[in-house]
């Protein structure tokens, strides 16, 4: 998102309330919405986190995810033994 700044003797706004947005029309059509900066701080907070998860890394499974991931798709038999699960899951 980029942002712009007008100063404030160009335009006339209504004091912004924190958790209101105010939508300003002109015609029937929207031109633009006002926030209060804290709200505006948190929309860009949330935009940065946004762009950041929806570049992610190159996933590169280990070893140990792979033959899991492969055993979830062909399973052996059945794991039943008391011991053996026990030394499965320690």
């Amino acid at each position: 998102m980029r942002v712009e700044t007008t100063n404030s003797d160009s335009v006339r706004i209504p004091t912004p309330r924190e958790g209101v947005a105010t939508q300003v029309r002109r015609y029937n059509e929207e031109r633009a919405v006002i926030v209060h900066p804290e709200d505006f701080k948190r929309f860009a907070a949330l935009d940065d986190i946004l762009a950041q998860v929806s570049q992610p890394e190159a996933f590169h499974p280990s070893d140990a995810a792979r033959e899991a991931h492969i055993e979830s798709v062909s399973p052996g038999e059945p794991v039943t033994d008391p011991d053996e699960l026990r030394r499965l899951f320690s």
